[in-house]
This record gives C-alpha cells, structure tokens and sequence, in this order.
C-alpha cells in the first residue's frame, strides 16, 4: 500500500532531481522534489519541513490561512483525525520549477480506503540556503491547497 502512495510520479523538463539519494529521505532535504515526495507520505510531517513563518491556506476557502509552522502542523493533523486515520494522499505528478522556488504536487486525495476519492492539487513556495558545509536545503514557505468539490477525482 505504501508503494502506492508515491505512483506514478512523472519528471517535467526542468525538475533534474529524479532520483532521490539516502540522505534525502528525511529532513534536512537539498531539493523540493525530495522533500514534496517525504511530506505526501504522511502530511503529518509538515512541521519538519516548513519554515518557522510559513503559511498553509486551507482549500476551504472560508477558513483564514494558518500562520506559522505550530499552526500549520495542528491543520495537518486535525485533517487527518477528522477523517479517522483514513487520509491518504496518491501522489500522481510533482512539478518544480527551474529555479526550485515552486512546485505543484497533483494526485488523488483517498478517505475511507478509496470510497472517497477527490482530486488534488497542492502549490508550494520554497526558499534555500547554503548550510554550513556549503550544502544547499530546502523548506517550504507557503502552500495552497487545492481540492475539487464535485467529486471528479474519479
């Protein structure tokens, strides 16, 4: 089941980091792709891979977005609870951009084993920096999440 989770993932022109080695598995990662790939396993992550100030806007759009790296980690959480532990989220396409500044995860969002089934479609902000070693990371600054609503997930 969980190799399911990170299937199909296709590479566009530009994401040249299509293989992900043993130090990207876990936090610090040195590009988005590694670290998009790292949180759609288990969304409960958020915390270890977003900056302090980051800022998550919920796909209700009636909701303010959540400020800070504490409040977007009980979002993440909360989700998960409301849907019983059920939550999973079918990776289909991670696209990051030449500069590494923004990517775009599309999938399916599963609740209930699959009786549920909606598309997906979370945008990310990102910055990096070179860490002491010369070695550059990554984290998430801001992210959208997108949902369909009329159950086209399919």
């Amino acid at each position: 089941m969980a190799s399911q989770q990170n299937e199909p993932l296709r590479l566009t022109p530009h994401d040249d980091t299509s293989s992900t080695t043993a130090e990207e598995t876990r936090p610090p990662f040195s590009s988005p792709r590694a670290l998009l790939q790292y949180l759609y396993q288990d969304v409960t992550r958020f915390g270890g891979i977003a900056s302090e100030n980051c800022a998550l806007h919920p796909a209700d759009r009636t909701l303010p977005p959540c400020l800070g790296v504490a409040a977007c980690q009980q979002h993440e959480e909360q989700l998960v609870q409301s849907t019983r532990g059920t939550l999973r989220m079918v990776v289909e396409i991670i696209t990051v951009d030449s500069r590494n500044e923004f990517g775009c995860v599309m999938g399916l969002l599963e609740l209930g084993g699959g009786v549920v089934r909606e598309g997906f479609c979370g945008v990310w902000r990102f910055e990096s920096w070179a860490d002491g070693n010369g070695i550059r990371r990554v984290r998430a600054v801001e992210h959208w999440e997108n949902l369909t609503t009329e159950g086209g997930g399919g």
